[in-house]
């Protein structure tokens, strides 16, 4: 049996044939579409976060998810919430080097978000894995992005 994915005609369609079994498909996309562990913890103060401290968490965080697990980056962004209310959303580390705010804006929190497909030890197919981490203001507090 061929591992390749096929693509066949079918009338005035086409269909995907995949090399695995009905069950192990379930799986595969049950996994995906899973609701996945939350854990959370909240911290108080003020806090300045700048563009090379979201370099190193996200170094951070990659690095102990790939010891743990053989894993695959799937999609890494950052959003950057101002006081205005507007935000801006940036796909990956790249784009966050290269962006600069033009307007006069003061940022109040980043937002980093992970997604990996994980195969688990003791798992057939891979998982889908979401982290988050937050850092914005409260109140009086204050929590800013140096970009």
């Amino acid at each position: 049996m061929s591992h390749d994915v096929q693509l066949e005609g079918r009338g005035n369609g086409y269909g995907i044939m995949l090399p695995c079994t009905p069950e192990d498909f379930g799986e595969f996309v049950s996994g995906l579409l899973g609701k996945p562990q939350t854990i959370e913890k909240g911290f108080s103060g003020p806090f300045d976060v700048s563009r090379q401290d979201v370099i190193n968490t996200f170094h951070l965080v990659d690095q102990r998810v790939r010891q743990q697990n053989e894993a695959s980056l799937v999609h890494f962004t950052i959003r950057i919430l101002y006081e205005d209310s507007s935000s801006v959303l940036l796909n990956g580390l790249d784009e966050m080097e290269h962006y600069t705010e033009v307007k006069p804006l003061v940022s109040t929190g980043v937002v980093l978000s992970w997604s990996y497909l994980i195969k688990f030890q003791n798992k057939k197919n891979s998982r889908k894995a979401r982290h988050r981490f937050v850092i914005y203001q409260r109140h009086e507090q204050t929590a800013r992005y140096r970009g």
